[in-house]
Order: C-alpha cells, then structure tokens, then sequence
C-alpha cells in the first residue's frame, strides 16, 4: 500500500510539472497569438488605408487624364482653326517660284486657276528643310489674309482637277494638322486600290472615307477598320457573259461578299 502511494505521488509531482510546462507554452503561445493578430489587424489596417489611397490615386489619375485629353482636343482645335487660313500646293518642282513664291501663287492662279482677283496672301514659304536630288519636291505653304479668298482658290484648284506645272501635274489641300495628316494618311493603300477598279473616293474632314458605290450610294466611314471589314471584298470584280445577261435568265442574282459589275 505505500508503494503504490508512493508512485501516486510520483505521478502527481510528474503530472503537475507537465502541466506548469504545458501552462508555461500555452501562455506563450497565447501571448504569441496576440502578437500576431496585433500584427495582423495593423496590416489590414495599412492595407485598407493603401487601398483607400490606390483609389484616391486612381481617380485622380483618371481626372488628369481626362483633362489632359480636353486639353489636347482643345490645343488641336486651336491650331486647326489657326490653320483655316492656310493651303498647302504639293508636288510643285522645286526652283519654279525662283525667288518670290507669292508672287509665283498669284501667277498661278491667274493662269492656271483663272482667279483674277488680288490674293492677299500673307505669306508664302517651302515647308521643311531643302531637298536633296532623289527626294519629292516640298510643299509650299500659303497663308491668305481671308479664309473666303482660300477657299476659292483652292475650290477653283479642285474643280480645275489636273494643273501642271512644268508638265508636273501638282496639287492643292487644306493645311492640315499633323494629328489629321496622320489619320487621313491610313487611307492611302485603300484609295490607292479603289483608284485601281475605277471607283471613285473622297476623304473628309477630319479623317473620314467617303465612298461612291455603282449602284448610286454613297458610303461614309468613319475609321479604316470599320471601311475593311464592310467591304472585305468588295472589289474582288466578277465578269459576266452576255449569257448571264440575257434577259431570260434575268440579273436578280447576289454573290455573298463580292460587287457585281457588268
């Protein structure tokens, strides 16, 4: 009997050691704990205020944007409208004008225009530096005192169609920006292959395409994308027989994709 209650006490001497030990790590890791939530709670409260000024940051980016576009239309609009007065001649070979191009524009449109009245052109000038022998001669640059008068040389210039100079055919256009030169630039390919089939083609103001179908319509794009995927092939010409003309077997047959032409 007092061998076993001599190991009862054993035990409980065993017993409670373990448990200080086991009391000591759970309040360690008790304290541990509220270090790490402590931690955690002033991390998500980082994170909210970092996520609060991500967003204040992203909608002011947004605003300066935006303004920066308004700026821009308006900076756009500004020197389109400084440029009203202008015309721009191309192809004209270089060295015609001799040493007074104004006075070269005025005997151009006389002669070549038949516009008799007085110009009053401002000024008059070769646009970038000079060329070398192989380059394209530069455009010269006209500025009016009126934009009445601009518009009438340059709609006398339009109607005239083909004006030489030199036996070099050149031509007249508005004065573009260079924002708009490079919109109305990405046309070039297209009008040059709607020249090819004979199709007749404008481009207007500011950059949009102005197509004169054969059936009598008239097409107006606003961008090139929307132009190609329309008229994927369009032009790809189909040539029919007098066979197929016949009044017999009637013409009220459609190609899906491709313009009849006959």
């Amino acid at each position: 009997m007092a061998e076993i209650l001599k190991e009862l006490r054993e035990f409980r001497t065993e017993t409670s050691a373990s448990f200080g030990a086991l009391k000591t790590e759970l309040n360690e890791l008790r304290a541990e704990f509220t270090s790490i939530k402590k931690r955690m709670e002033e991390a998500e409260q980082r994170i909210v205020e970092s996520e609060d000024y991500a967003m204040k940051t992203s909608n002011v980016l947004i605003q300066v944007v935006q303004m920066q576009k308004q700026l821009e239309m308006k900076c756009e609009a500004l020197e389109s409208q400084a440029r009203k007065k202008n015309m721009r001649i191309y192809s004209v070979p270089e060295g015609c004008e001799e040493n007074n191009i104004i006075e070269f524009v005025n005997k151009l449109a006389r002669e070549k225009l038949d516009v008799i009245d007085d110009l009053n052109i401002e000024r008059a000038h070769r646009v970038g530096p000079k060329m070398g022998q192989r380059e394209r001669p530069r455009a010269i640059l006209v500025r009016f005192q009126s934009y009445a008068m601009k518009q009438k040389v340059l709609e006398a210039a339009w109607r005239k169609r083909n004006v030489q100079v030199t036996d070099q055919r050149i031509y007249f256009d508005e004065d573009f920006t260079s924002a708009v030169f490079k919109e109305r630039a990405k046309y070039k390919e297209v009008r040059k292959i709607l020249n090819e089939r004979k199709v007749k083609s404008r481009i207007l103001f500011p950059a949009r395409l102005k197509l004169f179908c054969g059936d009598g319509k008239v097409k107006v794009f606003d961008q090139i994308n929307a132009y190609m995927k329309t008229f994927k092939h369009q032009f790809e010409v189909i040539a029919l027989s007098e066979t197929w003309l016949n009044e017999e077997k009637g013409t009220d047959f459609d190609m899906v994709g491709y313009h009849l032409f006959y």
